[in-house]
């Protein structure tokens, strides 16, 4: 897992945004779990928080594989040193599983935070003409994540077993490796140890909600957005007994505004689609800096 705390200072937040939220303690930190691929979106999240809501707030982020982040979680417990506040999973199961079978540890049920995709990358360090697709039959090493604990390597899986190819051998095995997470699966194609792989769509596409334009990072892509069970990703908030009150605020706060105009806004730059929400309509209808909750 990759842990790192963001501390952003802003200037001019304005007074209709901060009226929108209740005020925190003065410099409180709470502590986000968040599944490899949703990384970038939620660095773009806290620095839109503290720029618009709270320039005093503090967010430690841990990424990883969703089951990896699932058991730290359950191991840990309540009180244990650098437990979570919020989990941000790449799927639905696990939140699920907490709520279901750990009711102790969360607080509330979980909520559908953002829905991602499959994509096959092949980066500039060792290109591939991969536009097309996976090929069939397969013909080089490429890379998925751990399909036995990254939601994306089992969506990789899923789509691998149906047509054309329908492989149903081994992973790891044959032309197929794997990597721990979403997220080294990314950096092991982007730094050209293979060819291409699976990552997230996210991770190699951006999303303009003016123009309705993507733009994909370079060399080559080919977008997957079905043969796979949905990659709809949910969260949940965590009952951490040592949190403060001012840390509750800040948490609850932060939770509502991920379903602001700007906060979905934010979501689907990095080429997620969001619940039932439609945020080009919502954006030309309000100022640019105003917040509104979607929801």
């Amino acid at each position: 897992m990759l842990s790192t705390t963001i501390k952003k200072l802003a200037m001019g937040a304005s007074a209709a945004c901060l009226m929108m939220y209740p005020a925190t303690s003065r410099a409180d930190t709470i502590a986000i779990y968040v599944a490899a691929n949703f990384v970038d979106a939620l660095n773009q999240l806290t620095t839109d928080y503290t720029t618009n809501i709270d320039p005093t707030a503090s967010f430690t982020i841990t990424s990883g594989a969703t089951s990896t982040l699932e058991n730290t979680i359950i191991t840990l417990g309540n009180a244990g040193t650098g437990q979570a506040d919020l989990f941000l999973a790449a799927d639905t199961a696990a939140p699920q599983d907490l709520y279901n079978n750990h009711s102790g540890l969360v607080v509330g049920s979980p909520f559908n935070y953002a829905q991602g995709y499959l994509a096959l990358w092949s980066s500039p360090n060792n290109p591939v003409d991969i536009s097309s697709g996976l090929p069939n039959p397969f013909n080089a090493n490429f890379v998925i994540a751990d399909p036995t604990t990254a939601p994306y390597g089992t969506a990789a899986q899923q789509l691998m077993a149906g047509p054309p190819w329908n492989y149903t051998s081994a992973i790891p095995g044959g032309y197929v490796y794997t990597s721990t997470n979403i997220g080294t699966t990314f950096a092991a194609v982007k730094a050209g140890t293979y060819g291409y792989g699976f990552v997230a769509l996210s991770q190699v596409c951006t999303y303009n909600v003016n123009t309705g334009t993507k733009t994909f990072a370079p060399s080559y892509h080919h977008e997957y957005d079905s043969g796979y069970t949905a990659l709809v990703q949910a969260g949940i908030e965590i009952n951490r007994t040592t949190r403060t009150t001012g840390e509750t605020d800040l948490l609850n706060n932060f939770v509502s505004f991920m379903s602001s105009t700007q906060g979905l806004s934010d979501i689907l730059s990095f080429c997620y689609t969001t619940p039932s929400f439609d945020i080009k309509k919502s954006v030309k209808m309000q100022p640019k800096k105003k917040l509104t909750n979607a929801h």
